[in-house]
């Protein structure tokens, strides 16, 4: 952790539709972390500050544990058609 800043997604924002979350300090990415937000900027887009690092990136991965999220070819309505 430096000082300087990053963007981050909190856990309602979608990848690409929803705004950004500037913090106040700079993480490398994969770390998950707790925050405050302070403030909306541009309507959409969040300004929050570092309460802690609850996952450092560098974390070792627990054993048994996959690499990668299971996909799952089923479709339900018409949605993935």
């Amino acid at each position: 952790m430096t000082r300087g800043t990053s963007q981050a997604r909190l856990p309602w924002q979608a990848d690409d539709i929803d705004g950004v979350t500037q913090l106040d300090v700079a993480l490398a990415p994969g770390t998950i972390a707790d925050v405050a937000v302070e403030e909306v900027v541009d309507d959409y887009d969040f300004q929050a500050s570092l309460i802690q690092v609850a996952m450092p990136a560098t974390a070792p991965r627990a054993a048994g544990i996959a690499r990668q999220l299971p996909i799952k070819q089923v479709t339900v309505g018409s949605f993935g058609r």
